[in-house]
């Protein structure tokens, strides 16, 4: 930027006339702008790289057009691959000036690695067009020169552009408009090419335009000489031969001698693609709702208080879970004084999962109150829900344990699931039994039961396989690096060890649930 005498020179319109080149990243966040996209702006490249797009110096002074250049970003960065636009910004003196935006995503697969935005200023071309006595004068219109090149700027416009004259009645009021231009680009909403609009009558073009009120906008355009200037203006109509026409248009309207210029361009697809993601925003959003209220539901387990044992239970999610899934923990204080341990892993996520979560977390809850076997409990889960049949041919693996805290006998059955850990004060020992089929999968499946005594100082563990899967890993090898981390929690409450043993083994990639009880020495001390 010139200073002389004190004060800044400002670039007159159309000396800006670009192409302007300005590079985004991932977030729309300006990287780098080139010198000449600043020029008579009021600012320098330096003063606007770092920030978002729309906050640049470019659209200061109006939140309409910095909410504008900001939907096209995040169109870009929900998913298109281009957005083209008109747009007014402001130069440096305060004056408005129009430029030619068009936005490409570039990406390495599906993920958005920066956004290149070019520009060309038209400012001057629509002062030519618009402005009759200022810019074009009648002599130039008629030279055939002048009009060559006008038409030459005019197809090389992105945008359809038409050119319409008034078409008056005895009292001189405008009853119509006649096309006599329409540049390359143009295509109406029905299809018809500008071969196909140029010498025909707007209102017989388009039945519904009077109704509309377009009509009325496009003559107070012409009578006024304000220009029409609407963002993403609905429109329907049914042609003559039965052509529906419906979508979202940009349009910009400008008097030219008897008529109108006319700019639109076609936003249906990049409308639509905003209002299918704001939707599927609000339906995981409204998923998500539903299934916390479920697993919140099916976790709410008060423990049980039980002389000689110390009850600890952890339950957490997928570090990149949109739903929450099917893990569930509970723990029954049973009448006769045995304690009922489940722990169960549904298959899938989301509602569906939530649901069947639930459903089998109740049904299971009663069958331990009922049943003494933990393997008679696994059948009879197992034939309910095969007869009654499960949402989305959903499965579930499952424990059920019950622990006998004066004998500390322990009897349990697995349905295709990790078997339970003890930490002894001399070692560790997995409690293996014959596992069954996962519950829903088949009717005739058989559970039989395991049983152990545990000792004063032992240390329960009951998982989901969400604990201590690894990727690339063996079963065994999973397994092992439970018994690996039990030392690591000796002297830890229950309660403490079971959210410890999540924090040291989870991946992230998988729910988990766990229970850990205790079986605590004379002297109440943890192993």
């Amino acid at each position: 930027m010139e200073r002389f005498e004190g004060h800044e020179r400002w670039a007159s319109p159309g000396e800006c006339i670009g192409p302007w080149r300005i590079e985004l990243d991932a977030d729309a966040t300006i990287v780098e702008a080139d010198d000449s996209s600043v020029v008579g702006c009021g600012f320098t490249s330096a003063e606007i790289v770092g920030r978002p797009f729309w906050t640049a110096g470019w659209w200061s002074g109006s939140p309409d057009l910095a909410d504008r250049i900001e939907r096209w970003c995040r169109t870009l960065i929900a998913g298109a691959s281009m957005v083209q636009a008109t747009t007014r910004y402001r130069r440096g003196d305060g004056s408005p000036g129009v430029v030619e935006l068009v936005g490409v995503a570039r990406r390495d697969g599906a993920r958005l690695r920066s956004i290149e935005v070019t520009a060309v200023e038209i400012t001057r071309l629509l002062d030519l067009i618009a402005e009759r006595e200022d810019t074009i004068s009648r002599e130039a219109m008629s030279d055939r020169l002048a009009q060559q090149r006008l038409r030459a700027g005019l197809d090389s416009m992105i945008d359809n552009v038409t050119i319409a004259g008034c078409v008056r009645d005895a009292r001189g009021r405008i009853e119509d408009f006649v096309i006599g231009f329409a540049n390359r680009a143009s295509a109406d909403g029905a299809g018809r090419t500008a071969d196909e609009l140029v010498g025909r009558r707007v209102c017989e073009l388009y039945p519904a335009w009077r109704e509309s009120g377009m009509f009325d906008r496009f003559v107070e355009v012409v009578e006024t000489g304000v220009p029409y200037i609407a963002h993403r203006l609905a429109y329907e109509d049914r042609t003559a031969d039965g052509t529906v026409i419906a979508g979202f248009w940009d349009v910009q309207v400008s008097k030219l001698d008897d008529g109108y210029i006319a700019a639109s361009r076609d936003v249906t697809e990049i409308v639509h693609t905003e209002e299918e993601a704001r939707a599927a925003a609000l339906s995981a959003e409204r998923e998500r709702f539903a299934v916390q209220i479920l697993q919140q539901a099916a976790l709410n387990v008060a423990l049980p208080a039980i002389d000689g044992v110390d009850i600890g239970v952890h339950y957490e999610p997928a570090v990149a879970d949109v739903g929450l899934g099917g893990d569930w923990y509970d723990v029954v204080a049973r009448a006769d004084g045995t304690l009922a341990l489940v722990i169960a892993d549904v298959a899938g996520h989301g509602p569906t999962a939530a649901g069947f979560m639930v459903q089998l977390r109740n049904m299971l809850r009663t069958l331990v109150i009922e049943h003494d076997q933990p393997g008679v409990v696994l059948e009879r889960a197992n034939r309910i829900a095969t007869e009654l049949g499960t949402p989305d041919d959903a499965f579930a693996t499952c424990c059920v344990a019950v622990l006998d805290p004066r004998s500390l006998e322990i009897v349990w059955a697995l349905a295709g699931h990790p078997p339970p850990y003890v930490a002894s004060p001399d070692g560790g020992r997995f409690l293996t039994s014959v596992p069954g089929a996962p519950i829903g999968v088949s009717g005739a499946a058989t559970y039989p039961i395991g049983s152990s005594r545990l000792g004063a100082g032992d240390r329960l563990v009951c998982f989901t396989d969400g604990l201590v899967e690894s990727r690339g890993g063996s079963f065994d090898h999973d397994l092992a690096r439970l018994a690996t981390a039990m030392p690591g929690v000796a002297g830890c409450t229950a309660p403490d060890a079971a959210r410890r043993l999540a924090i040291e083994l989870a991946s992230g990639d998988d729910d988990v649930a766990l229970i850990v009880v205790d079986i605590l020495d004379r002297g109440g001390v943890h192993p």
